[in-house]
């Protein structure tokens, strides 16, 4: 997977804050402990189904495809990389390094080790490529991706989960902590608990984890190091009401920095995050010959992205040693088992974030807010992209106030991206679809800089991108060539990009706050 950690949003910006894009996002699968009175339906929301023979389909001849689909998985660890299996279930025998399980959607990749353990099997899993899996297929794919049907999995063992730019090589990685908010008292037939290390979850009830939600019921909660984040589904106009035929909902993300304590200073954060939905789903047509992507034939569609809010709060004591760049995967994620043609594909929304401030002087303080709204499909067909056009409400550069001895700035950039596919949380492949924004701001001094305006100034840029590939963190990839021995292997999803809105606004736009 590419990872462009500082494309640029905007060159006027440069000279403030060097700005930052976000790299792989966030993602997050379960890896859990079944309990031997857990039903096969909570099992399969947790681990996927298995697989179904189809004519349509014909996988590579290295696949090993693993009987008895979530029966057969008797634990994961919290990474979700390396799964104890029954070592009776049919042809787990078959199993070697560097061929390909197939048990279901969560338990799929290539093998990187097998140790036994009693009579069961513990099988260590990287990335594959989709290619690796499906020989000969052609696959229509049309879901709804309503969020609030999806169930919440985390992985608090993600790798590479954080980035801090700043601290020197080889420096631990912050602790984490995952839980879900407790339900609303009506919601108590579908209580669910997610615990740290192994992951286990234990269903109160058989009630299907994917049941619509009360408005407003927090979805699930992380905190690394010291960034706490939590994702929400907030149902506006459920479908049906009040002669409605669309559902209108909100993907809501918020993000907290709050280093105070006994002689602690440091960056504080608040960050918002709203991606309004309305009727959301994804259409696919994957087509494979030969372990190859027909990418004219092939075709991706995400319909009912209708908008998004930003709003950001920052402030540090220090101007030396507060500000901070952290790029954070998030650990938490919605997902779903949405089998098709006998694939047991599963699917996701992820999320992650990158931030990076540069506030000037003591004590100095930046705050700004964005809001936009989006009509039209992201997509690609034809080898050709799709966008969605975009229009602000009301106006990000008048929202920005803030305090400081210098020049302040900040980036923040999200990925929020809704994907169909198999493989371990941190290997997962299969069609994708993203969308990624990135707002910079720039403050001018509150000594103005030796001028008579009060200058602000802000750039907005969003990217969408559709594809077929694998999403993995890079550092995995020398492991995985040493187990292929020279074997061909395509580390970089066919993509299709394209950035459908670019604005500089300055206020006022006089050459004089042309940062």
């Amino acid at each position: 997977m590419r990872h462009a950690d500082s494309p640029p949003i905007g060159p006027r910006h440069a000279r403030a804050l060097r700005s930052s894009s976000l790299v792989a996002m966030a993602l997050l699968a379960a890896g859990c402990s079944k309990p031997a009175a857990e039903s096969q339906d909570s099992a399969e929301r947790t681990y996927g189904e298995g697989v179904q023979p189809n004519a349509a389909v014909t996988y590579q001849p290295d696949v090993i495809l693993v009987g008895d689909g979530a029966k057969s998985i008797r634990s994961a660890s919290a990474d979700g990389r390396v799964w104890i299996i029954d070592g009776h279930a049919p042809h787990a025998q078959d199993l070697r390094p560097g061929k390909i399980m197939l048990a279901t959607s969560r338990a799929a990749g290539r093998v990187m080790k097998i140790e036994p353990q009693g009579e069961d099997l513990a099988v260590t899993l990287g990335p594959m490529q989709l290619g690796d899996v499906l020989r000969d297929a052609d696959i229509r794919f049309d879901t709804p991706f309503d969020p609030s049907s999806l169930s919440i999995q985390a992985v608090p063992a993600l790798p590479y989960m954080y980035r801090d730019f700043a601290a020197p090589a080889g420096s631990p990685p912050p602790p984490v902590q995952v839980g879900l908010a407790p339900p609303a008292a009506a919601d108590r037939a579908g209580e669910y608990l997610v615990q740290l290390l192994p992951i286990q979850v234990a269903s109160a009830t058989a009630v299907p984890m994917d049941k619509l939600p009360a408005v407003g019921k927090s979805a699930g909660k992380v905190s690394v190091g010291d960034w706490e984040m939590e994702l929400a589904v907030k149902t506006d106009n459920p479908l049906g009401a009040n002669g409605s035929d669309k559902s209108k909902q909100r993907i809501a993300l918020k993000i907290l920095r709050n280093f105070t304590g006994p002689g602690k200073t440091g960056l504080k954060a608040g960050i918002d995050v709203v991606v309004h939905v309305s009727d959301l789903r994804l259409n696919s047509h994957t087509v494979y010959h030969g372990g190859e992507l027909d990418q004219q034939a092939s075709s991706i569609s995400l319909q009912g992205l209708e908008g998004v809010d930003v709003d950001i709060s920052t402030g540090i004591a220090e101007a030396v040693g507060d500000n901070k760049k952290i790029r954070i995967e998030i650990p938490l994620e919605f997902a779903k088992p949405c089998p098709a043609y006998g694939i047991p594909l599963m699917c996701q929304v992820k999320f992650k974030f990158l931030i990076e401030t540069a506030l000037g002087g003591k004590n100095a303080t930046l705050s700004a807010a964005s809001r936009f709204n989006m009509n039209g499909a992201l997509g690609a067909e034809a080898g050709k992209a799709i966008v969605p056009k975009a229009k602000e409400r009301g106006s990000i550069v008048d929202s920005i106030k803030g305090v400081s001895l210098g020049v302040s700035g900040l980036v923040f950039t999200f990925e929020t991206r809704f994907m169909t596919g198999l493989g371990v949380p941190a290997f997962f492949t299969g069609p994708y679809a993203k969308f990624i924004a990135a707002t910079g701001v720039t403050h001018a001094s509150a000594l103005n800089m030796g001028l008579m305006q009060d200058c602000h100034a802000t750039t907005v840029k969003f990217d969408a991108g559709v594809g077929w590939g694998l999403q993995m963190p890079i550092p995995e990839l020398q492991a995985l060539k040493s187990l292929l021995k020279g074997k061909k292997f395509e580390s970089e999803p066919y993509e299709v990009s394209q950035t459908f809105y670019n604005n500089d606004s300055f206020s006022p736009d006089v050459p004089a706050c042309h940062f």
